[in-house]
């Protein structure tokens, strides 16, 4: 698919709708929860200080 918004591909939204749904019965809310905290500015500080100190 090319970089067209996704309004433009009904089915190709329904899918992505699918496959949330799917996802979020799953396991994948844990990662999910996890990728969104990394947003987090302060807790990113947080683990590049980590790894920065493990480098050490």
């Amino acid at each position: 698919m090319t970089s067209q918004p996704m309004a433009l591909y009904p089915i190709a939204r329904e899918d992505a709708e699918n496959k949330r749904s799917e996802i979020q019965s799953s396991t994948w809310p844990l990662a999910w929860t996890a990728a969104r905290l990394i947003e987090n500015e302060t807790l990113k500080k947080r683990i590049l200080r980590r790894r920065i100190n493990i480098e050490k």
